[in-house]
């Protein structure tokens, strides 16, 4: 697959956002290493508020016991830089 397809990837993710508030952002994320696929996921997955990138990141990838290194990230958002109290921002 080609970065192109990869990028597809996270829109056709990104349609599967949860509407929280108007407006609202639809954002979806895929994890690709080595060229495969490892994670995806989108705003909402699990808990409203939740972003893309922390979900793919923190979520999905920790419950399947891979790891991000030397990882791509495909997102049809930039990532975030600051967060709320309780949580860390998706780019450090």
């Amino acid at each position: 697959m080609t970065d192109r397809d990869f990028q597809l990837l996270a829109i056709e993710e990104a349609k599967l956002s949860l509407q929280e508030k108007q407006p609202s952002l639809f954002v979806g994320v895929v994890v690709v290493r080595d060229g495969h696929l490892i994670a995806k996921a989108h705003r909402g997955q699990f808990r409203l508020g939740d972003h893309a990138e922390f979900t793919a990141l923190e979520c999905v990838l920790a419950k399947s016991h891979e790891t991000a290194a030397n990882s791509t990230v495909y997102t049809t958002l930039e990532p975030c830089i600051l967060r709320g109290p309780n949580k860390t921002s998706c780019v450090p």
